[in-house]
């Protein structure tokens, strides 16, 4: 029965995203997961990993300084829909967003430096789509464990 909600609520999730019509798929990684604090973990003393809020507001962040510099302002309203996975090991967001040319411009420019400096040297990987019910089918893989729905992110 459980499974059953929860298959439910993938698909309610992959059609909230899908009528966003997104166009452009953006991985997000932070780097190495453990260098955000120096609280000691497990045999990696001085390490601690990144928590779940610190990366939705990293991730958060970058998209309205996306937004202001191309619109001026950051624009209001859902528009980003990303999944956190393996947040413990390597942490990395999968987005999906509905950005117009100039947009995808700035990512193109500037977008990777920007990321580097807000997630202490993470990559960013921007990638224009134009079959989104997959990538979105891979984005939501995860939907049939509680924890994907406290680790998305809604921007």
């Amino acid at each position: 029965m459980v499974y059953f909600d929860q298959k439910r609520m993938r698909a309610a999730v992959m059609d909230m995203v899908n009528n966003s019509k997104p166009n452009v798929f953006l991985t997000f990684s932070f780097g190495h997961p453990h260098r955000a604090t120096r609280h000691p973990v497990g045999r990696h003393p001085g390490w601690h990993p990144i928590p779940s809020h610190a990366i939705h507001a990293r991730v958060r962040d970058f998209i309205d300084r996306l937004e202001a510099a191309v619109e001026g302002v950051p624009i209001p309203g859902a528009r980003a829909f990303g999944f956190l996975e393996s947040a413990s090991v390597n942490p990395h967001m999968h987005v999906l967003v509905n950005l117009d040319s100039d947009q995808i411009d700035w990512l193109e420019e500037r977008g990777k430096a920007v990321w580097r400096k807000l997630s202490n040297n993470g990559q960013l990987h921007v990638e224009e789509t134009k079959h989104p019910v997959k990538v979105l089918s891979y984005c939501t893989k995860r939907f049939t464990d509680q924890k994907a729905f406290e680790n998305m992110f809604i921007h």
